[in-house]
């Protein structure tokens, strides 16, 4: 018959544990002690922000207008000067698409912070009744480490 002799040790800190087992009939001793548990590191936060924009898709009558709500969001302290707008509407409407109004276009945000801006689309009883996609484009503008860091939020606008 062999018979165990088990001793283990659990330390209330949660950086180390031992255990050790030996056997009676046969002189072996085993030891495990893994490593102290590495040391909380936490990852490298980089700076930038994120861009939304809603509603994501919206309905409008030809003549009438839609506004939409540009969000900008600080993310790892970045703090700075943020050009917003709007870069593209697709298709084309030979000059009576819908039309961008919006009161400012550099936003300032502060570090770990929110700006907000509203953009109106309006259009004119000569507007084709189709669904636009529009690009809004964010831009940082303050120079510094994020200079040029840009995101871009596509939404869609039917014209009825």
């Amino acid at each position: 018959m062999t018979r165990f002799l088990r001793l283990s040790l659990a330390l209330i800190a949660p950086i180390s544990f031992l255990a050790v087992a030996a056997c009676a009939s046969g002189a072996q001793m085993s030891a495990l002690v893994p490593q102290a548990m590495r040391p909380h590191v936490t990852p490298q936060c980089t700076r930038d922000f994120s861009l939304s924009v809603t509603p994501s898709n919206a309905n409008v009558t030809a003549g009438s207008s839609k506004t939409y709500q540009i969000g900008l969001t600080s993310l790892c302290g970045l703090a700075g000067s943020i050009n917003v707008g709007t870069t593209r509407i697709s298709p084309a409407d030979n000059g009576n698409g819908p039309r961008p109004h919006q009161a400012r276009y550099d936003l300032p945000l502060d570090a770990n912070g929110k700006a907000a801006v509203a953009v109106t689309f309006s259009t004119t009883a000569l507007t084709l009744k189709q669904t636009y996609t529009i690009a809004i484009t964010a831009k940082d503008v303050s120079g510094g480490c994020c200079y040029g860091l840009t995101h871009t939020a596509s939404v869609s606008l039917t014209v009825e």
